[in-house]
């Protein structure tokens, strides 16, 4: 099916038929996916998950996640160290928390928080 014949309504008919006649805790067929992936070019992935009741789970999982459209040679992130007359003078203590867990870090290299914030910008 061409991206000019399909419609978001004739996937949405189409998914909600699935939903209604599938048995268990079966996948979304390929076959619906690929259909997903052509609208993408015609809707935004929030439009699209909201109206076809689909998480951003579900996309990531398709490699439709929104880091998924870039390829990762295209992604480039450059940190910049902002000279300051007062960092000799300054104590940094650097905290990291994520549920229970704390990580804290005192006076914490550039080439620390640059690993710390370069891992934490993959996972998103």
């Amino acid at each position: 099916m061409s991206q000019a014949e399909l419609t978001l309504e004739e996937v949405t008919t189409s998914l909600n038929n699935w939903r209604f006649n599938r048995r268990g805790n079966e996948s979304i067929p390929n076959h619906l996916w690929e259909q997903i992936k052509i609208l993408l070019s015609t809707y935004s992935r929030g439009e699209l998950m909201r109206h076809l009741r689909l998480t951003t789970q579900q996309f990531r999982e398709k490699g439709l996640g929104p880091m998924a459209q870039k390829n990762s040679t295209e992604i480039s992130h450059t940190f910049v160290q902002i000279p300051s007359a007062h960092t000799a003078s300054m104590k940094s203590r650097l905290t990291i928390q994520r549920g229970d867990t704390q990580i804290y870090l005192e006076h914490p290299s550039d080439s620390q928080i640059q690993l710390i914030l370069n891992s934490l910008w993959e996972q998103c």
